[in-house]
């Protein structure tokens, strides 16, 4: 069995879900010093996210919300240099994501920052974005929790069950072990088989995917990384989020 996870707690009669005790949903740390999680893995197939959650410059204010709601979406589109890509957020699903990726957004975070990742091979097509250094090492200063599917997801012997992401899936970029959420996320543009491993927060809008379809047919310079990944040709760039 994988490490315990920290799970949130429903309010009775109001949908909300505490996201500072006992869940800490966003909760600062001391990235150069914390100790290493718990990993998800022994051996991780795929690593999408940062090492450890690198801090990014400058480092994001995290959310003072103790509770945040898990009823309905939040819908949000991507202004990127390829053109619009609608999203939608689910809250019942990940509300602590969701909580993230909203205040992340209404600070300017992700504002003119690329999508530094690209794999685009059968079984496996998506964009890695949300690190403002454009590194794949960045990250807001804080973790979060893992949410659905990680947390409901079957494992054996210590691995959680790879899963179809289909086309249109958004989902949290963590680097692979317990709750190392930060900012990153991926834009999965054809169905893709991942481990259980990264919290699902919503949707993209279908006018968005055909212009991934398009940017990334392209393709990524260079050679590819062990995962299938390298920087895509045509630069997909979030000059804001509204």
């Amino acid at each position: 069995m994988r490490g315990r996870q920290r799970r949130g707690r429903h309010t009775a009669g109001n949908h909300n879900v505490e996201c500072v005790r006992p869940v800490e949903c966003v909760r600062p740390v001391d990235l150069s010093d914390a100790a290493p999680a718990p990993p998800h893995h022994p051996v991780r197939p795929w690593s999408a996210g940062t090492p450890r959650g690198g801090p990014a410059t400058p480092r994001a204010r995290f959310s003072q919300t103790a509770t945040v709601s898990t009823v309905g979406t939040v819908t949000m589109t991507l202004d990127t240099t390829i053109g619009p890509i609608p999203l939608v957020l689910d809250r019942a699903k990940a509300p602590c994501a969701v909580n993230s990726f909203v205040n992340l957004a209404r600070q300017g975070y992700f504002d003119r920052s690329v999508c530094d990742q690209l794999a685009n091979d059968p079984g496996s097509q998506l964009y890695t974005c949300g690190d403002p250094t454009g590194t794949g090492t960045g990250g807001p200063g804080y973790l979060f929790a893992d949410e659905y599917p990680v947390t409901v997801a079957p494992n054996a012997n210590g691995f959680l069950a790879p899963m179809l992401h289909p086309r249109g899936t958004l989902a949290m970029a963590s680097d692979g072990r317990v709750d190392s959420n930060g900012s990153r996320f991926m834009l999965v543009f054809g169905d893709t088989i991942l481990p259980a491993q990264y919290t699902i927060f919503g949707t993209i809008g279908e006018p968005g995917l055909p212009l991934l379809d398009a940017a990334a047919a392209a393709g990524y310079d260079g050679g590819a990384d062990a995962a299938g990944r390298g920087r895509p040709v045509t630069p997909v760039m979030i000059n804001r989020v509204i």
